[in-house]
């Protein structure tokens, strides 16, 4: 074979390897806490750090995504055969990094700036969230559909749970509202803040 022939046979191969390989393409969003944040246009390996999140990715339909959850995390039912990574509050970055994850989505309430920070110098984009109401929480399926380049399911998502809220709201319109204590933790008691979720 002469020399000519060689470099086109292997020149020939370099691109159907390169056809072979999967080319990531990636772009930057801020998060909630108002980080630039550089995420994969169509993240594969996606690790949850609170059952919220998980919960949220799901029902994107990124569920087959989902590598990695936290402890607590029972809804969907699926979600359980996921790997936890541990708590919310103190997950395991050893164990978070051995699942090679593109993108990690983390609550900035728990300890998901330290998270992220650490994540960071590793070189792992970690996307923050940070719901404070009801409102806040439909704000942040919004977010995550723009993270997760998934806009229109998060704004059908949406849609739903303005109406499900809607007609809650009407079925109790005009009846007096109860006065409720709700107790996060026992010892030492800890209930619900003014701005939070459960609120």
């Amino acid at each position: 074979m002469t020399a000519s022939i060689i470099k086109r046979a292997v020149g020939l191969w370099v691109l159907v390897l390169l056809a072979c390989v999967p080319i990531l393409a990636f772009r930057q969003v801020t998060d909630e806490l108002g980080r630039r944040v550089t995420v994969p246009d169509d993240p594969h390996r996606i690790v949850c750090l609170a059952p919220s999140v998980t919960e949220t990715v799901y029902a994107l339909g990124l569920g087959n995504e989902v590598v990695g959850v936290t402890d607590y995390t029972d809804y969907p039912p699926e979600a359980r055969s996921k790997p936890s990574v541990g708590g919310p509050d103190n997950p395991s970055l050893e164990k978070i990094v051995s699942l090679r994850p593109d993108l990690v989505i983390a609550s900035g309430g728990l300890s998901g700036e330290k998270v992220a920070e650490e994540l960071g110098h590793l070189g792992l984009p970690v996307y923050l969230i940070n719901p404070q109401s009801l409102e806040g929480i439909l704000a942040t399926i919004e977010h995550l559909g723009t993270a997760l380049h998934r806009a229109m399911a998060a704004e059908a998502l949406v849609t739903r749970l303005e109406q499900r809220q809607a007609a809650i709201s009407a079925r109790v319109a005009g009846l007096p509202r109860p006065k409720v204590l709700v107790v996060i933790w026992y010892d030492p008691v800890t209930t619900a803040g003014r701005k939070s979720f459960i609120t």
